[in-house]
């Protein structure tokens, strides 16, 4: 009798706990989350002393220019400007070096993404999944390991999607709001300059988005105004770089595959006279087609199989080209721990219940649409410019967090499961001793690559 009353004292209590944090305000449940961020790996990056070579050799030392004021160093085109800049800022006022910068700028990026999150989870999935989403958002030790710790810039990458899949999700079920779309747009110009693979991925994010517009409008001025507030943001990169070396281009990458196409050095003229405007002026026109394409059944319904296969022919056609790289169980490999495999299985998981339960709706497509786009540009970016078969783990885990609402969902069925065929160890506590284990085991996850190399 005892052990049945203590049992149920301890739901209760845990009930109580977990109603407590429902009741709170999406602000509240952030600075909750930047406090417990903060308590958990700040020790961490002050502890790490293995710079990754990129940080060592690149942002590191452009982060130390920035704040002694060497500003031809600190922008330099090899790398795009707002990670070694908002370093630089943490440099100078606090007087650290550069390495210790710009692993504090990657824990700022990875706090203030959860920020995007919280609206992504209660836009598209409703208030009762925001908690469970921060709390493995809290616990992904792939990302706090690799992005956070590490120091690189794809923090700040995965902070600009998190961002644009917010404004994305706003935009599926409000078209009509042109707050959402300068927004959105916004987002995707700071994307480009944190990395540069990020300007095609924005210029797909935003053809996306106008097919969302064309779908409820004739004329798709507010797509108009998302392109434009992406290439307004997105030309602080293009013209530092051009100041600094010549070429008004975002990405250096770039440099080579213009002057192979047009045989010229892009001025600020010619590339916005080639691209910047013919393609504002092409949104209305190609928004008309699309909404007419849309009106139309079949057409409606052939759409996405083109637009499959033809990302599957281009990421193909390279394959046949290459010219160096590592090896394909080299690169399976990397592809599978970037796309961090436990929140990946449980996001499957997660997706397959949802799908089934009919809970499904627009946003959460417009959600995945954009976690499979985004990772496979990122592939099929590298094979395509550098002819050869190469990836990082860290260029595919910063859109992980897009599908991490759709993990919790997974992570309570299988518990459900769990405790339908063990109603005896449900009541013995076992969400208590579960929970603190996994956060035990997320939380070495993220220390182990640090005890590793000092032992």
């Amino acid at each position: 009798m005892r052990s049945r009353d203590a049992a149920v004292k301890q739901k209760e209590n845990k009930d109580h706990m977990y109603d407590f944090l429902r009741r709170q305000s999406a602000g509240c449940l952030f600075w909750m989350f930047t406090a417990a961020a903060v308590a958990l790996y700040l020790p961490l990056i002050l502890w790490n002393a293995w710079p990754e070579n990129d940080v060592a050799v690149r942002y590191a030392p452009m982060a130390e220019a920035f704040a002694r004021g060497d500003f031809m160093y600190a922008f330099h085109p090899r790398c795009q400007m707002l990670h070694s800049m908002v370093a630089g800022i943490i440099a100078w006022a606090f007087g650290t070096n550069g390495f210790t910068a710009c692993k504090l700028s990657a824990l700022l990026f990875y706090i203030l993404g959860a920020l995007p999150l919280i609206g992504i989870a209660r836009t598209a999935f409703g208030k009762d999944r925001i908690i469970p989403t921060l709390a493995l958002y809290l616990l992904c030790y792939q990302i706090v390991s690799v992005l956070v710790a590490g120091g690189v810039r794809d923090s700040a990458k995965m902070f600009t999607l998190l961002g644009a899949a917010y404004y994305a999700t706003r935009i599926q079920i409000d078209r009509d709001n042109i707050l959402n779309y300068l927004l959105f747009g916004a987002c995707c110009g700071l994307g480009v300059c944190v990395r540069g693979e990020m300007l095609l991925i924005s210029i797909f994010l935003l053809l996306g988005m106008l097919a969302l517009d064309s779908a409820r409008h004739w004329i798709c001025w507010r797509s108009v105004g998302a392109a434009t507030a992406a290439m307004a943001v997105g030309s602080v990169e293009l013209w530092i770089n051009w100041k600094i070396s010549g070429y008004a281009i975002p990405s250096h990458h770039l440099g080579g595959v213009f002057l192979e196409m047009f045989e010229r050095i892009p001025t600020p003229g010619i590339v916005y006279g080639i691209f910047c405007l013919p393609e504002l002026a092409a949104v209305i026109p190609i928004g008309t087609l699309l909404h007419l394409a849309l009106k139309n059944e079949k057409t409606r319904g052939v759409l996405p199989w083109i637009c499959m296969a033809a990302g599957i022919v281009s990421y193909l056609m390279p394959l046949f080209f290459l010219n160096e790289g590592m090896g394909w169980r080299d690169y399976a490999g990397r592809v599978f721990k970037g796309l961090s495999p436990v929140f990946f299985v449980t996001a499957c998981i997660g997706i397959a219940v949802e799908r089934k339960s009919g809970t499904w709706s627009g946003a959460k497509s417009v959600l995945l649409m954009m976690f499979a786009l985004c990772e496979f540009l990122v592939l099929d970016q590298i094979t395509y410019y550098d002819k050869r078969l190469y990836t990082s783990t860290r260029y595919l885990l910063a859109a992980v967090p897009l599908v991490l609402p759709w993990s919790a969902a997974g992570v309570e069925w299988m518990w459900r499961l769990l405790e339908k065929h063990c109603h005896v160890l449900a009541k013995r506590g076992v969400v208590t001793t579960s929970v603190i284990c996994g956060a035990l085991l997320c939380l070495f996850g993220a220390y182990r690559q640090e005890f590793n190399n000092r032992l």
